[in-house]
């Protein structure tokens, strides 16, 4: 299963799902709700990606699932889904709050 910029969204445990307030409604996202998808195999990992989430006024937690998030990558008008690997970004996975410069 690919993200709507073509990127593979691996088959693992859990997936942690966020809305992007800042991203939504313009660029690649315009008129669209842009969400990220986080997928681990672990739990304490799901639990240093919602925390990070939480820690970010941008962000809006929607959840953590079992399944990849089908209902919105079926919905390309509606939703902006972008895949976030962990070399991508280090920082959300290890957890820990958001400090902005």
């Amino acid at each position: 299963m690919k993200d709507h910029e073509g990127n593979e969204i691996p088959v693992a445990d859990y997936y942690v799902l966020c809305f992007d307030n800042f991203m939504s409604g313009w660029g690649m996202a315009e008129g669209k709700s842009n969400y990220l998808v986080f997928a681990t195999n672990s739990k304490s990992e799901c639990a240093k990606l919602v925390e990070y989430i939480h820690s970010r006024s941008d962000m809006r937690y929607k959840g953590t699932e079992c399944e990849p998030p089908n209902d919105k990558l079926n919905l390309p008008d509606m939703y902006y889904v972008q895949y976030k690997s962990k070399e991508e970004y280090p920082m959300w996975y290890a957890g820990g709050k958001y400090v902005s410069l």
